[in-house]
């Protein structure tokens, strides 16, 4: 009986020790998955502007500036890997090194906002005000933090992409890998933004974006037209022989789009290089690329001429048939 009794122990100390050992791998696991997960969105303003990316575990992932004096900030500070709070307390002790913050100035305020994809940011809010207003009292600062919870991350999207477009229907959740698009785009190896130049980046990438749309809505409009008559005919040689020509056209056009493209494209990669070259690429862009749009229009131009020879052998086969 004893035996058994001791058999019942072990097996209900394994059955313990497994449980506990699955729970702390869940654990562990579920804090590495936070750890490297773009939750939130901390951004701060003084006279510098910066977003943080905060995890899951409220810890700075990346800092973002916004502006010249953003940067300043951002390259002195070793923000990454800082919880939120502390990060946002280094923020205003290096803004007020800087001069941005003055110890003789009465009431200035340090604006705060929180966003993202969290269910509540009272605890993160109220500790991060907690630690900017510490740093204040200690120093004798007549200054204070103002935070507010941004239920509306859309605003978060257009403080770093004042062009974004498209928010109004789409989900926090969307609307966060859309911020990470953004931020992709403007860290990438190909572009490397500074903060001092990402008006005019965005500038000429939009301009880019669009003139790019716009000529694929051409192409395409041109070839579902085109399909569209075809499918009007009734013999099936003719079709074919019509239907090769569209193949051909098609294809022709889609060399030129991606000529176009690349072309355009090939101004962004400058935006690498530095800013003083900036001002160079800029006078010379709309230039550039109306001179590509002539080029595309002007190609586009032959394939309406091809069309017009398509509809009169259709028109002149069905003459023939009626006759």
């Amino acid at each position: 009986m004893a035996n058994k009794k001791k058999l019942w122990i072990i097996i209900v100390s394994c059955v313990l020790a497994v449980a506990l050992i699955t729970t702390a791998v869940l654990l562990i696991v579920a804090n590495s998955n936070r750890e490297k997960t773009q939750t939130s969105i901390m951004s701060m303003s003084v006279n510098p502007q910066v977003h943080f990316v905060l995890n899951g575990n409220d810890k700075v992932m990346e800092v973002i500036a916004l502006n010249a004096e953003g940067e300043e900030i951002a390259e002195v500070g070793e923000f990454v890997g800082l919880q939120a709070y502390e990060a946002a307390q280094l923020f205003v002790k290096l803004s007020t090194e800087a001069g941005y913050i003055k110890y003789d100035t009465d009431g200035t305020k340090v604006d705060i906002n929180l966003s993202g994809l969290k269910n509540d940011y009272v605890s993160l809010k109220d500790k991060v005000v907690k630690s900017v207003n510490n740093y204040f009292d200690e120093k004798g600062i007549i200054a204070g933090a103002v935070a507010k919870i941004e239920e509306d991350f859309k605003n978060t999207i257009k403080e770093l992409k004042p062009t974004a477009k498209n928010l109004d229907e789409k989900s926090e959740k969307d609307l966060m890998e859309q911020y990470k698009k953004i931020l992709g785009l403007i860290r990438s190896d190909k572009y490397q933004i500074k903060a001092s130049i990402l008006t005019d980046f965005y500038a000429a990438y939009d301009k880019i974006d669009a003139t790019y749309t716009e000529a694929v809505e051409t192409i395409n409009g041109i070839l579902e037209d085109l399909k569209t008559k075809l499918a009007t005919e009734s013999d099936a040689n003719e079709i074919a022989k019509l239907q090769s020509r569209i193949e051909i056209q098609e294809e022709q056009l889609r060399i030129a789009l991606d000529t176009f493209n690349n072309s355009l494209n090939t101004y962004l990669n400058n935006f690498k290089v530095t800013e003083n070259y900036l001002d160079s690429i800029v006078e010379t862009f709309n230039t550039r690329v109306e001179s590509q749009r002539d080029a595309f229009a002007a190609h586009i131009a032959t394939f309406e001429n091809n069309r017009e020879t398509i509809e009169q052998k259709i028109a002149d086969y069905r003459a023939s048939l009626e006759a």
